[in-house]
């Protein structure tokens, strides 16, 4: 029992380690206009989700394809909400967060519901539930990048600091989440089934 809790703290910290360098790694594909780090981020993020020792190939690669686009199709939203928004007359609050909350929110049942192509498991309510709140939850520091971006005297490293943070807590947070509550097999229970 020992050796499965240790396996598992080590699959923990090395999923928050991956997926938060995921996205300190994306930020810079808006930070430094598409630089290859950038793209290696989320290369990096995409693999992690959609590759299992245990699943079909054709689904791992329909997976990635369509985490591939869900990134594309969560920033649009964001701005869309935002532009949306602002033509309601909200204050800046509603503005500005709510929309980036929703568009984390959306991104992250998205890629649980793109993951649940090769994990079934996780269709149930809890997960949706989960990963809502944390990709809302998470998506609230782009309001700080906002800030900081449109503040005329402040430094473009500040912005792009808060960027890359912000990045690598939602990226760290959904994706954490999604890897290890896919159900993938520890050393015992490997063991276990093998033996029956």
């Amino acid at each position: 029992m020992q050796c499965v809790w240790g396996y598992r703290l080590v699959r923990l910290c090395l999923a928050v380690i991956l997926f938060g360098l995921s996205g300190w790694w994306f930020a810079d594909f808006w930070i430094d206009d598409h630089s290859e780090l950038g793209l290696i981020g989320l290369v990096t993020f995409v693999a992690l989700l959609s590759f299992a020792p245990s699943v079909r190939v054709w689904r791992s690669i329909v997976t990635a394809v369509c985490l591939f686009l869900l990134c594309g199709l969560s920033i649009i939203a964001a701005i869309i909400g935002a532009y949306g928004m602002q033509k309601l007359g909200t204050g800046p609050w509603l503005s500005e967060a709510a929309p980036l909350s929703m568009a984390g929110m959306m991104g992250g049942m998205a890629i649980l519901l793109v993951c649940s192509i090769n994990h079934p498991t996780l269709r149930r309510g809890i997960h949706f539930g989960a990963v809502a709140l944390m990709g809302s939850l998470a998506a609230l520091l782009f309001v700080r990048w906002l800030h900081l971006f449109r503040e005329a005297d402040s430094s473009v490293n500040g912005a792009a600091v808060a960027l890359r943070w912000a990045f690598a807590t939602w990226q760290c947070a959904i994706g954490s989440y999604v890897f290890l509550v896919r159900g993938a097999p520890t050393p015992m229970s490997s063991r276990v089934s093998g033996a029956s």
